[in-house]
């Protein structure tokens, strides 16, 4: 696929298709926090010949949090089925329904009590600064959608994925913010209730062709694709203040939703895509056309944008006989975003630049992997937080990131296998912010310099024992700006991870124990009183059957 998305990545999501042999799993969780958790996967063909297969997952959990007060619950199932009339057609439905009755909360805590010095003492993991008798996050969800391909011949194959997601979410919260008093205990008080139903509709249609010119062989790809958000906005806050050591609630008032916002957009996309191959070379060349229209409505006042944009991407790569592949890549982007900031400023679609180059190798007859790549993004209108208005956002006028990452797959034995990584990062606002010039051209928040992990695993093949395995890692994250003004940083942290597993006839059993000597740590900041605990220890079992 050759979609929208922004520079430096995107996350892919599979779909929990059918599979063409039987396949039945059910397993059990319990850990820290009081977690329960359950989950089925069942799938397999309807029919002798194979032509209607069927998958379900479900999953159910409920546990508490670190945190004091919040807790985390979720239902949901996944029913798809597949039609294969013949052999070149193939049409997947795929649905999903969702239910968090209690999704967690974020819970901001200050710098000073925390990373920082505070007169009045610690604010630890557990302390929640909110509202515990008001505070809320629910969510519900569900999509609905297909994939379906069919292959004319060896040449063309044409392609339709289809998707349509609503989520209706109902969240209220008390959150700290602005900065401490000279008390170093009295913060400012972010009261925000947020009832919001939005919708996404995606089309996306695409042919490919397989041919060869000549000694290169093509594969072509081109298609069209819309995508419809629209997003319904109940809102209301207030401003007030609080004690964070001893909060008080009682003469705060419930917030009702005051303003009514609507928020629309809608893409269209034309791509096309060749990757060309000779002999140990590809090539891969491609451009996509958007345009874009935004709409908004607050209050009954109404906002109308529309942007358009042309962008492509090229990367060359060669392959070694001894496994060696060198590459080297650029892409461009265009995303548009629907809505605006507090102040009812429009967003600016965001624009990316990336430039890329790397080596993977894949030593024959040995099982190991080994990337290395730099590169250089430019990223201009970016999202970062609102400081003076939790759960808004404005846009840094352009970030650039330089770095490079390394990784490491490597069985050093049957029993043996390590995977090692290190990423480099350095990064700069080389422009201010669109609404806020004062944010200048510091460092972005929460952008940690150095980056690595180390994970080991030993599985036992043979003997009385056959089956049974530790796992043992480290990661390491290094310190980074807590703020935009840069005035303090987040020290770096350590954390070491393990695990048991054995396995034996259809039966997994594990012990996963996270940040295992229970270090207490700020994962990052975007302000002075916008900062957020990592995970403290967490130890889960699960228990697994496959038929």
């Amino acid at each position: 696929h050759y979609g929208p998305a922004r520079r430096g990545g995107a996350l892919f999501i599979t779909p929990m298709a059918p599979t063409t042999y039987p396949f039945h799993e059910v397993q059990a969780q319990i850990g820290s926090d009081n977690r329960y958790q359950g989950m089925f996967d069942l799938s397999g063909p309807v029919d002798q010949n194979g032509t209607i297969l069927y998958r379900v997952t479900g999953l159910a959990r409920d546990a508490d949090t670190q945190t004091d007060h919040v807790k985390e619950q979720r239902l949901a199932i996944a029913p798809s089925v597949t039609f294969r009339p013949d052999k070149n057609t193939t049409l997947t439905v795929l649905s999903s329904y969702q239910y968090d009755p209690q999704g967690g909360l974020f819970n901001p805590v200050p710098a000073a009590g925390t990373i920082l010095p505070n007169i009045n003492g610690k604010i630890s993991s557990h302390d929640y600064l909110g509202n515990p008798d008001t505070d809320r996050f629910k969510r519900q969800q569900f999509t609905i959608g297909y994939l379906f391909e069919h292959a004319f011949n060896d040449t063309w194959t044409v392609r339709q994925n289809v998707r349509y997601l609503h989520q209706d979410i109902q969240y209220y919260q008390n959150s700290i913010f602005g900065s401490l008093a000279p008390d170093q205990r009295t913060a400012g008080l972010f009261t925000n209730n947020n009832d919001e139903h939005l919708s996404n509709f995606t089309v996306d249609t695409q042919a490919e062709a397989k041919f060869d010119t000549g000694p290169i062989n093509h594969t072509v790809l081109f298609g069209f694709d819309v995508q419809r958000v629209t997003d319904n906005i109940s809102r209301g806050f207030s401003l007030g203040t609080i004690d964070i050591f001893a909060p008080d609630y009682s003469d705060v008032a419930y917030v009702p939703d005051t303003t009514k916002q609507y928020i629309g957009q809608t893409q269209y996309g034309l791509y096309a895509q060749d990757q060309l191959r000779y002999k140990k070379w590809t090539l891969t060349i491609g451009g996509r056309q958007d345009w874009a229209r935004n709409s908004n409505t607050t209050d009954g006042v109404a906002s109308d944008s529309q942007q358009h944009a042309f962008t492509w991407r090229a990367g060359l790569s060669y392959e070694f006989d001894s496994g060696i592949a060198p590459y080297a890549s650029f892409a461009n982007s265009f995303q548009p975003y629907a809505g605006t900031t507090f102040n009812g400023t429009p967003f600016e679609p965001t624009r990316g630049k990336q430039y890329e180059v790397g080596v993977k190798y894949q030593p024959k007859g040995y099982n190991a992997l080994f990337t290395i790549a730099a590169f250089d993004l430019r990223q201009q209108n970016v999202e970062t937080n609102d400081d003076a208005h939790p759960g808004f956002t404005v846009q840094t006028g352009e970030i650039r990131s330089r770095g490079f990452e390394a990784e490491a797959r490597v069985s050093l034995t049957d029993s043996l296998n390590v995977i090692a990584s290190y990423a480099f990062l350095n990064q700069r606002v080389t422009s201010a912010a669109l609404d806020d010039p004062s944010l200048g051209k510091g460092v972005p928040n929460g952008s940690p310099t150095n980056m690595a992990s180390l994970w080991l695993d030993y599985t036992l093949h043979g003997g009385d024992f056959r089956g049974l395995g530790f796992g043992a890692g480290a990661r390491y994250i290094g310190a980074s700006y807590g703020n935009t003004a840069n005035t303090f940083q987040v020290p770096s942290h350590f954390l070491v991870d393990a695990m048991v597993h054995y396995d034996v006839r259809n039966w997994h059993f594990a012990i996963n124990a996270n940040n295992l000597f229970n270090r207490q740590y700020i994962a990052y900041c975007n302000s002075g009183t916008q900062c957020y605990y990592g995970s403290d220890r967490s130890v889960i079992g699960t228990v697994r059957y496959q038929w």
